[in-house]
């Protein structure tokens, strides 16, 4: 897989959004793709705390905040990873995740999540 492929942007077909906020940032504790609680978590690399609510592909609900930051074919993601955006966001925004093959390969409090429509298998998500 080629770096363009990594960044291109890709639609998570398996979730329903239920809402994405963004909220800011400022400290310099949690880098990306890390979980964040609030607006002053995440490092200046990740210079966003993302909240995700959406209905995973096994029917179970999940609500959660990471550090991350928007990305496109032109702002790549730090870290090797992969530049998305969630199927049913009606803004298309695309932010950056963690690639994983296990659960061991996210931080503590996400989990590595089966992804359709992407250069990756899977990703870190809350």
């Amino acid at each position: 897989m080629n770096a363009s492929m990594r960044r291109a942007p890709a639609r998570l077909a398996w979730a329903a959004l239920f809402g994405l906020a963004a909220l800011s940032c400022g400290g310099d504790q949690a880098p990306p793709y890390a979980q964040c609680g609030g607006s002053n978590d995440c490092s200046a690399d990740a210079d966003t705390c993302y909240r995700l609510q959406y209905q995973r592909s096994d029917g179970s609900q999940a609500d959660g905040r990471f550090c991350s930051l928007p990305c496109d074919a032109a702002t790549p993601c730090p870290d090797d990873g992969v530049c998305l955006s969630l199927a049913a966001d009606p803004s298309a925004l695309t932010i950056c995740y963690a690639p994983c093959d296990v659960a061991e390969d996210c931080y503590a409090g996400l989990r590595c999540t089966p992804v359709d429509g992407a250069s990756v298998a899977s990703v870190c998500m809350p």
